[in-house]
């Protein structure tokens, strides 16, 4: 069958084509047809519609609006409407006739995002949300009202689930939180129990050994001695030495499971504490027949500062060791200098012997604790496995490291590394000599804030000794004033000593008002002057904006050095105050969370929402932080509500200060935390509102 293009023939012939005529319709068809496309669209709506006529009469109402109310066709007038059907307001009170939104429309109100809840004939409650308005008519009079109403109660069902859920898994976060924390606190007690009795029972044993010790000496310094009798007492006198370095070794090491060893560092001359300590050595090690050698690097530096005796007993462990597991030979102490930085000399300390070496295979024993290479040398040589444990802690803590190179039957070296930063060469000190000053040739103005005039009296005699000019404010309030009134006076502070502890205004709190008033009066460096030398504490310290920190009772050396280090010409640089990140880790707001939020809520709730929130965060922690019941009660308030706005940071840190207050830990840093978190979430919060 030939295919006939439109306007041609059969035969490809152009032909012209008429239109079909038009019909007349009547007016009254077209309106019907109207109406009855219109109530098709209606009825094909997802969201209710209900319209009325001036009066309020009823004249349409689509399926949806039916079945909200759970009835095929909803045909009453608004004057029967609350009586046939039971509304209530979503709070659960009778929702009052006149005040229904469409009422209100049909008085010529416009109402938005009203919320009721109605009970449907079959008992089924629906919670309803709608707006409502006038119509009007082309001259601008009321004809009608409309409202459109949505079945919202999924979406409340889910809500409701999702908070419960919510708080179900708080609860057991919780729960599990309190059993963790009470599981840590059991064991940090045990612990602190053990090393307690451990450090108890090492002084108990000293006190008889020392005196066992002590009179054997004696003894053996007596003349008349038989030779029987001067062998049993080098006996008594070995069996006594053997036990009391037991005992040294358990107490150390008790020491370092409580954390309570501490260095102590000192200028102090490095040449003679390593020949000293070569020395004590020796004698045990001639009776042996072992040569002890040594080769001193020349460059080694004469003063260096750290803690000597500590280092002491590092050499003396390592030395004693291979006099112990050498039988014939020698052993040979190295030290050399390998380098200097900025952070001092760099240097390496090797031990090495012609003893009777290690396998390989068990070096990685020997710095563990109670631990040796094999049950042989523990039968053969004693000892507690303590001691390497002991060296590596405290090189640890010095910030060096510790090795150990080995072949079995030919010899080991064990070495150290170590930086130690230059010492002090000792001086003699003439009252009145002013020895320091800066770089301008003056002498230092120093601002010193302390309550205590005893201690006044003293730091003031030791600084102005040393050629400081000093000026002696009582409290933290007075600090912040001194430091602002001496640059208008053109003679500003070179440097603050700030006590912690102080009445009025303390010492951390001082700190963070200079730090934050204009450049320069910010940038003076300040040097606390406390006895809070803990690690925690020294770190609330330098959060707060402290340079550094000298301890109490301070000894003068370590003042000064402190002094010069943030003076000098070297003066150190303070560290920048930590910033917010450009991932989202540090600011206010997760915009992620919050956008779900609000695509899933609405603006309206979410502000609403945002409000609530302000002014939870200006009714919280208002308490003394001695109240640790209820700031874990404020804390635990925030959690939730901060984390689903988006407001992580805060979250966790409410999570954070719950969990300190419910256990033993300091919430004043928390605290403090909390009071920035408080006005950047408020500002932030401010600045949603306002977009």
């Amino acid at each position: 069958m030939p295919v006939v293009s439109p306007g041609r023939n059969s035969h490809g012939t152009r032909v012209h084509m008429q239109p079909f005529p038009r019909l007349p319709i009547d007016p009254a068809d077209q309106t019907e047809v109207a109406a009855a496309t219109q109530s098709i669209i209606l009825n094909q709506l997802a969201e209710g519609v209900i319209v009325t006529d001036a009066v309020g009469r009823i004249t349409m109402v689509n399926g949806a609006a039916a079945a909200i109310h759970g009835v095929a066709r909803l045909d009453i007038v608004p004057d029967s409407y609350s009586d046939t059907y039971q509304l209530f307001t979503e709070d659960g009170r009778p929702y009052p006739p006149l005040d229904l939104p469409l009422a209100r429309a049909v008085r010529g109100e416009t109402v938005r995002e009203a919320r009721w809840r109605i009970v449907r004939p079959d008992g089924v409650e629906v919670l309803a949300i709608g707006n409502a308005q006038p119509l009007r008519g082309a001259d601008g009079k009321q004809i009608g009202a409309v409202l459109t109403l949505r079945d919202e109660t999924a979406r409340e069902s889910a809500e409701r689930a999702l908070f419960e859920l919510n708080a179900t898994l708080a609860q057991r976060v919780e729960e599990q939180t309190r059993v963790a924390e009470q599981a840590r606190i059991e064991a940090e007690r045990a612990s602190e129990a053990k090393s307690d009795f451990l450090a108890a029972m090492s002084h108990e044993i000293r006190t008889p050994l020392n005196g066992i010790l002590g009179y054997a000496d004696l003894l053996l310094d007596g003349r008349h001695l038989e030779a029987e009798d001067q062998r049993r007492l080098q006996l008594i006198q070995g069996c006594g030495a053997a036990l009391l370095t037991v005992v040294d070794d358990i107490l150390d090491f008790s020491k370092i499971e409580a954390g309570q060893l501490t260095l102590d560092s000192v200028s102090f001359p490095l040449v003679s504490v390593i020949d000293n300590t070569v020395s004590i050595v020796r004698g045990g090690a001639l009776k042996s027949g072992l040569q002890i050698e040594t080769r001193i690097d020349p460059d080694l530096p004469a003063f260096v500062h750290g803690d000597a005796s500590r280092l002491r007993q590092v050499l003396l462990n390592l030395l004693n060791n291979a006099v112990k597991f050498t039988p014939l030979g020698s052993v040979t102490l190295m030290v050399r200098r390998e380098g200097t930085d900025e952070r001092g000399y760099d240097l390496r300390f090797e031990v090495t012997d012609t003893g009777i070496g290690i396998d390989p295979a068990q070096q990685d024993r020997l710095f563990k604790r109670f631990s040796q290479v094999d049950g042989s040398i523990s039968r053969r040589f004693g000892g507690t496995g303590l001691g390497l444990v002991i060296c590596r802690h405290l090189l640890s803590l010095m910030g060096g490291e510790i090795g150990v190179e080995s072949r079995e039957g030919v010899g080991s070296t064990f070495w150290f590394t170590l930086t130690l930063p230059p010492g002090e060469w000792p001086t003699i000190e003439h009252p009145g000599a002013a020895v320091d000053i800066d770089m301008g040739g003056r002498p230092l103005r120093l601002l010193l804030a302390e309550d205590v005039p005893l201690n006044q009296e003293l730091a003031c005699a030791v600084l102005e000794a040393q050629g400081y000019l000093v000026d002696v404010v009582e409290d933290g309030a007075e600090a912040i004033v001194a430091v602002e009134a001496a640059l208008k006076q053109g003679r500003a502070y070179d440097l603050v000593l700030m006590d912690v502890q102080m009445p009025v205004m303390d010492g951390l709190t001082a700190t963070r008002h200079i730090r934050a008033l204009q450049s320069p009066v910010c940038d003076v460096p300040i040097v606390a002057m406390t006895a809070n030398v803990l690690p925690k504490q020294i770190e609330d310290l330098r959060a707060a904006g402290m340079d550094d920190h000298v301890g109490k009772p301070f000894r003068r050396a370590d003042l000064y050095a402190t002094i010069a280090r943030w003076t000098g010409p070297q003066r150190e640089a303070r560290p920048a105050p930590a910033s917010a990140t450009t991932d989202g880790s540090n600011t206010a707001l997760d915009g992620a969370v919050f956008g779900a939020l609000k695509d899933g809520f609405g603006a309206e709730r979410v502000a609403a929402l945002l409000d609530l929130m302000g002014a939870e965060l200006r009714d919280r922690f208002r308490s003394d932080e001695d109240d640790r019941v209820q700031v874990a009660h404020d804390a635990h308030a925030l959690v939730s509500a901060a984390g689903m706005l988006g407001f992580t940071r805060l979250s966790r840190l409410c999570r954070e200060i719950e969990a300190a207050a419910h256990g033993d830990a300091d919430l004043l840093p928390l605290i403090h935390q909390l009071e920035i978190q408080r006005a950047e979430v408020l500002g932030t919060i401010h600045e949603l509102k306002a977009a």
